[in-house]
């Protein structure tokens, strides 16, 4: 939704969401359902300007959409599919045990041989995408692909330190995320963008 100065709703827009796939568990009239680990999904984030970059994680393709419903632009990048690990797949399910606990089922052979495209996405208040693609090896830190307000690939960006891919802001030359030291104490940094320097992605 989009609201105005009274917060009120003057907008909205719907998401596609996909079928998605999950593990299902009913209860009563209710039912816990969870997402399959490694399994792409639709992935939707506001920009500066108010509209939706949007896209499912299955193929590196998002496409940046009006509150009209119109694609203003398209961006694509060439993807090798990450393999999931045998440890990746373990860590996986050894996380849903909450879920086993309250009785589902999990079957590891839905879990996808490979991982998606991406992950997370950041719109910039420049306009600048970063896309954050999924890497090789479990614990692998976060980095991104970016793309100018256009639309082009810039390069690949990883941070020095491993940030938390729910709690970062990029603002004009300044990236401010959220790490774990090695006493598992939640510490803000602070980095600084140098443009014109980009580090070669992953082989």
């Amino acid at each position: 939704a989009r609201l105005d100065t009274a917060f009120q709703a003057a907008d909205t827009f719907a998401v596609p969401q996909g079928e998605g796939s999950y593990f299902e568990l009913a209860q009563g009239r209710g039912h816990i359902r969870v997402s399959v680990p490694f399994s792409p999904e639709v992935r939707a984030q506001l920009d500066r300007d108010g509209h939706v970059w949007m896209g499912n994680s299955g193929a590196y393709r998002l496409a940046l959409v009006d509150f009209d419903g119109d694609t203003i632009r398209t961006v694509e990048k060439e993807h090798t599919p990450v393999p999931v690990s045998a440890a990746e797949r373990d860590t996986a399910v050894a996380r849903l045990k909450w879920f086993r606990d309250q009785g589902g089922k999990v079957d590891a052979g839905r879990i996808p041989g490979t991982k998606p495209a991406f992950g997370t996405v950041y719109p910039d208040d420049n306009g600048y995408l970063w896309v954050a693609p999924q890497r090789a090896g479990e614990g692998a830190r976060l980095a991104f692909d970016v793309f100018d307000p256009d639309g082009r690939y810039l390069g690949f960006v990883e941070p020095p330190l491993d940030v938390n891919p729910y709690a970062l802001l990029v603002r004009g030359d300044v990236m401010l995320a959220v790490v774990t030291d090695e006493m598992d104490v939640p510490r803000v940094v602070r980095f600084r963008i140098q443009k014109g320097k980009a580090a070669a992605p992953d082989a």
